[in-house]
């Protein structure tokens, strides 16, 4: 019979949060139904040695609904995707985009120039170039 006598307090504690790891996960599959969690925004990241290229799909959000920070590995993008009005005497038939306040951070595995990034919204997508700091470039070394 198993039993819980060899286990430890900290052992119990990191299995539990392991299972609410899992039960969120599949929650969030169920959601989706697509068989990957939600996470608000979507995005690609590019790597072309120079610089990170970072795409995040943001229909229906506002420049003035976006905050953006960096620091040397990451990037933080905040923002919130406004409910769209109903007119009187109209309710929903099926409902699928989600609305509400977002809160994402995107670490980096080199360090990047924050200094240097540059960011545009166009036609819901947001475009994030960020240069990757000298000292992270690979350089080539003459051999003699």
């Amino acid at each position: 019979m198993w039993g819980f006598s060899n286990y430890r307090a900290t052992d119990m504690m990191d299995e539990f949060a392991r299972l609410q790891r899992e039960m969120n996960r599949a929650l969030g599959w169920a959601k989706e139904g697509r068989g990957t969690c939600s996470v608000f925004p979507p995005l690609n990241i590019y790597d072309d040695g120079e610089s990170f290229c970072i795409r995040a799909e943001l229909p229906g959000v506002a420049p003035k609904d976006l905050d953006m920070q960096a620091t040397a590995s990451s990037i933080r993008l905040k923002g919130e995707r406004r409910a769209e009005p109903v007119a009187a005497g109209q309710s929903y038939h099926r409902r699928e985009r989600d609305y509400g306040v977002f809160d994402r951070t995107i670490e980096l595995e080199t360090a990047i120039d924050a200094e240097r990034i540059e960011a545009k919204l166009e036609n819901g997508v947001l475009t994030i170039v960020a240069p990757k700091a000298v000292e992270a470039k690979p350089r080539r070394i003459a051999i003699s």
